[in-house]
């Protein structure tokens, strides 16, 4: 992995996951590893303050969290 492609991936995996593809999916599709994809929706998941995929796909979309019971 070139330190390009560490900087550039990010945006397009968000994408990848919105639409809900799978970490092997993104990995075919961006032509990068699964380590890295892994890697990358963990940032993801960090920077948004999501707890899952879901919620991180919802954020990318601009959809609000709904609130707690």
């Amino acid at each position: 992995m070139t330190s390009l492609e560490g900087l550039l991936c990010g945006p397009e995996v968000l994408d990848l996951l919105a639409d809900g593809a799978s970490n092997q999916q993104i990995a075919r599709s961006l032509g990068i590893s699964l380590k890295t994809v892994q890697n990358h929706v963990s940032h993801l998941l960090d920077k948004l303050q999501a707890a899952d995929r879901t919620q991180a796909a919802l954020r990318a979309r601009g959809i609000p969290p709904s609130p707690r019971c």
